[in-house]
């Protein structure tokens, strides 16, 4: 019992060393908080006490999670090479088989019913991801949302599937305050390097002005943002991956750029994934921010139940998201979704509506 005991403090020790587990900023925080109950009056000791017990069980159970899911994937991918370093043994020895047929070496049964996911290495949930640069050899020539693709009866054509528009993942107080008020103080320092939004007609393989379809400012040189916004879109990639569903996969690229949104503003549906030059933005995330007190009205997000029957796609209901500051939204980039018109009646810049948006690529 004194052995196995230690074997499990060594376990417990090794796995909240993991970033997987606990991040540097994570253990801070709660150092810190756990230090300031200590500091504070309270009425009694058994009060501080329930309030030290309440966080410590609630954030337990949030890392237990996290070690279950890390050990989990760990044992698994461990039997998955045992079972195939064994089948590989038997194919040495020349186990017999139909004669000139080569044998094929299958992976171990999953429960019934039940498929098995099996993650690569480096795409371990909670894992940091690769981030590569851009590839300028690339067949993405665009930055740019996408009208999506017309066809003749003038539904957009997407891949065979069926994508709800309750597939979404939202997060509050994404920045803390401090990077909220210095991103505020930077886009309103570069009015002047916002440009009119584009979209890519289909066929034609170039940005056009669109005003009909797309009415708003873009901006792309985010600087340190760029990479604050990576950062931390990838610290949160396994609780993004959980809600919308999805198996972690390892993200190739995060494209951000800065939209400014002003008065009679406005994008129609649209989808993001559609189109040959951007296949591989699988997840759309929108951050909203802006100047307090807010001084505009509108500009709600609306992502569609996108149905895929024949190669076409067409949107009925819908999630709405109505701006909240400092909150992130993510979803399947081939969702049809839209913004609706922002009134601003100052007109002014910097009461503008405000995001960074882009997409997460495979």
């Amino acid at each position: 019992m004194e052995t196995q005991s230690l074997t499990i403090d060594m376990l417990c020790d090794a796995l909240i060393k993991d970033e997987r587990v606990i991040t540097d900023q994570e253990r801070q925080l709660l150092a810190s908080i756990f230090q300031h109950i200590k500091s504070h009056e309270t009425p009694s000791a058994e009060l501080e006490a329930a309030i030290a017990e309440r966080l410590a069980g609630a954030v337990g159970n949030v890392i237990g999670q996290r070690m279950a899911r890390v050990f989990g994937d760990a044992v698994v991918r461990r039997l998955v090479d045992t079972q195939m370093n064994t089948q590989a043994a038997r194919v040495d020895a020349q186990e017999p088989g139909l004669p000139g047929v080569p044998m094929r070496i299958h992976p171990p049964d999953a429960l019934p019913g039940v498929p098995m996911r099996i993650h690569p290495p480096d795409a371990l949930p909670g894992v940091p991801m690769r981030i590569h640069p851009p590839d300028t050899t690339s067949t993405r020539k665009s930055r740019e949302p996408l009208i999506g693709q017309q066809t003749p009866n003038g539904q957009r054509s997407v891949n065979s599937a069926t994508i709800r528009g309750t597939q979404v993942a939202v997060f509050e107080e994404f920045l803390s305050k401090e990077e909220l008020t210095g991103l505020i103080e930077f886009a309103l320092a570069h009015e002047a390097h916002f440009q009119a939004s584009r979209v890519l007609v289909p066929g034609s393989g170039t940005n056009n002005l669109d005003f009909s379809q797309r009415r708003s400012r873009v901006f792309f040189d985010l600087e340190r943002y760029s990479t604050l916004f990576t950062q931390r879109i990838l610290s949160y990639w396994p609780r993004i991956a959980e809600k919308l569903e999805y198996t972690p996969f390892e993200i190739a690229e995060v494209e951000p750029q800065m939209t400014a949104s002003n008065d009679g503003d406005f994008f129609g549906k649209h989808t993001d994934s559609t189109h040959e030059l951007s296949r591989t933005r699988e997840i759309t995330f929108i951050y909203f921010f802006h100047r307090e007190p807010v001084a505009f009205t509108g500009g709600e997000l609306r992502i569609y139940d996108t149905s895929f029957e024949n190669g076409c796609s067409g949107a009925s209901s819908f999630k709405g998201i109505i701006p909240q500051q400092n909150q992130i939204v993510f979803f399947p980039g081939r969702l049809v979704h839209e913004i609706l018109p922002v009134h601003c009646p100052s007109k002014a810049f910097a009461d503008s509506r405000f995001t960074i948006n882009g997409w997460l690529h495979r």
